[in-house]
């Protein structure tokens, strides 16, 4: 006990870049995605990366 972790915020980090790298592609036309739909893009980032680094960590 006493010990912080804060390794979850990795995910909801990568989720984040995700979605801003996502809308910067949404602003130059390259995908059409409405801007609504970012916070789900952006969850579904940070669950795959758990996923995937929860798998070759565990």
């Amino acid at each position: 006990t006493g010990m912080l972790s804060f390794g979850h915020a990795v995910y909801s980090g990568l989720g984040a870049f995700i979605a801003v790298h996502v809308l910067n592609m949404i602003g130059a036309g390259k995908v059409w995605l409405p801007v609504s739909m970012l916070p789900l893009v952006g969850g579904l980032a940070g669950a795959f990366f758990g996923v995937i680094f929860g798998y070759v960590t565990t």
